[in-house]
């Protein structure tokens, strides 16, 4: 009864077998999680909305080739007159602190070191800095910082924790101890005490406690901090800059719009296909979320999440595809309010594939066992599924995603394969996260691809028989 009621509820149940030549598997358990897939050889629950992860960034990909234009740079300016400079953060998430003192050194080698009056331009987004339906948890979290027109450096800092003796304060340390206010609190405990960690406490102006405890054989616990303020952030990097070239500024001011002075110098990011490639290959979540807000701004609307989401929309709905059922918060996929369907990313795969504007993104996508994300995915490392599968990866607790091609001889078949409310045993995550065996779903995931690849050459050796007979 309880399996029927499960079956109701839309719960997939599969049975971990060995599928994985090579790598430990466990014996043969049954897990739960709702899975839809479309593919070659056919297709279930594929029209159900689910949770995309980072697959959503096929869309924003999409929809930025179509709004923006393979040329689009992001172009941040520096324009003065008379002592008095203007600052015009465009939210370049490539911008960095070399690119920002190469703006000043032009400045300081045409006008002088002194800069009376400095206004910081950072009205290009409007809004919040992350998305509706992101996880509380994850505001510390490098991966989820925040996506401002004052952004520099990534918004991200690097950081770890070391433990010390039994009883003694864990180290910590800061990868620039000057940008932020790392305050510690976390004890070394033995190593058999259970339920220990490290909690991650954000505070005004940049500052962080962790508390918590570390277990002594633990070893290193590598962070990345998102900044949370972003002005104070950003003219830490400014003063430093201004100290390295020598310079002087009487004050510095943040305003939302500012006029271009009568002499300007530029500093362009690089054009949209290596920024999508960034944003394909590597999953970087500041790199989609600042080209899916630009969308609005291209179109002459408040760069909000808000507006960029009807924007995004609007380009896909255009090219025939059938969003009124879509919900899109970010262009990411962290937000977890975000809904696309199995069926929806298929139809998408199949524009790139049909759309000579488009076609060229699908040789940004990871190849497994060979690039980006899928460089070590385990589902698909290994043959017969190496270099065989060009898709976009999607991660997020509970959720594990994979969309994108199946190659068959010189043919690139789309597919979508998501699984939602992914969980495991106890026993189980310690072992996966020990790499000790593979992720029940990514072994199903293995298996279903190795069924496509499978039945779509079973189908060419046919068709094959069928043109000689």
């Amino acid at each position: 009864m309880a399996l029927i009621n499960r079956a109701r509820l839309l719960l997939f149940l599969f049975i971990l077998s060995p599928v994985f030549a090579a790598e430990p598997v466990p014996e043969p358990v049954v897990e739960q999680a709702l899975i839809a897939y479309i593919g070659p050889s056919g297709s279930q629950h594929s029209q159900l909305l689910m949770t995309p992860a980072s697959t959503l960034k096929l869309l924003t990909a999409t929809a930025a080739t179509k709004v923006l234009g393979s040329d689009f740079r992001f172009t941040t300016q520096l324009s003065y007159q008379n002592q008095q400079v203007h600052l015009h953060m465009s939210g370049d998430p490539s911008f960095s602190s070399d690119a920002l003192g190469s703006l000043l050194r032009q400045y300081r080698d045409s006008s002088g070191k002194q800069i009376k009056r400095l206004l910081v331009e950072t009205g290009r987004y409007q809004g919040h800095t992350r998305a509706r339906g992101q996880l509380w948890n994850d505001m510390g979290m490098c991966f989820a910082s925040p996506v401002s027109s004052l952004t520099i450096d990534g918004n991200c800092i690097d950081g770890s924790v070391t433990p010390a003796a039994v009883g003694q304060p864990a180290r910590l340390k800061s990868g620039d101890a000057g940008v932020v206010d790392l305050v510690g609190e976390v004890m070394t405990v033995a190593s058999e005490q259970r339920d220990c960690e490290v909690n991650l406490h954000i505070e005004p102006d940049n500052r962080y406690r962790l508390s918590g405890c570390r277990n002594v054989d633990k070893g290193v616990l590598p962070l990345r901090f998102s900044i949370n303020d972003e002005r104070a952030y950003f003219v830490t990097k400014l003063q430093r800059q201004l100290r390295a070239l020598g310079m002087s500024v009487g004050s510095v001011e943040f305003v939302d719009s500012l006029p271009v002075l009568t002499h300007t110098v530029t500093h362009h990011s690089e054009h949209l296909p290596v920024l999508l490639e960034e944003v394909l290959q590597d999953s970087n979540n500041l790199y989609a979320d600042a080209l899916f807000r630009q969308l609005a701004n291209q179109q002459g609307r408040a760069s909000t999440y808000t507006a960029a989401a009807d924007v995004m929309k609007t380009s896909l709905a255009e090219l025939g595809l059938p969003t009124e059922r879509l919900v899109i918060r970010d262009g990411s996929g962290l937000s977890r309010e975000n809904l696309v369907s199995a069926d929806f990313l298929v139809a998408l795969l199949q524009t790139w594939q049909h759309d000579p504007e488009l076609k060229p993104l699908i040789a940004l996508l990871p190849v497994s066992g060979e690039s980006g994300t899928l460089k070590y995915r385990r589902s698909v490392r290994y043959e017969p599924l190496k270099s065989a599968i060009y898709a976009k990866s999607g991660y997020v607790d509970g959720v594990i995603n994979l969309a994108g091609f199946i190659k068959v001889g010189e043919q690139l078949l789309p597919f979508a394969h998501l699984s939602n409310g992914v969980s495991l045993s106890r026993a189980l995550r310690d072992d996966v996260r020990a790499r000790r065996v593979v992720h029940p779903i990514l072994q199903q995931e293995r298996r279903w691809l190795e069924k496509q690849l499978s039945y779509n050459s079973e189908l060419a050796a046919s068709s094959n028989k069928s043109n000689l007979d």
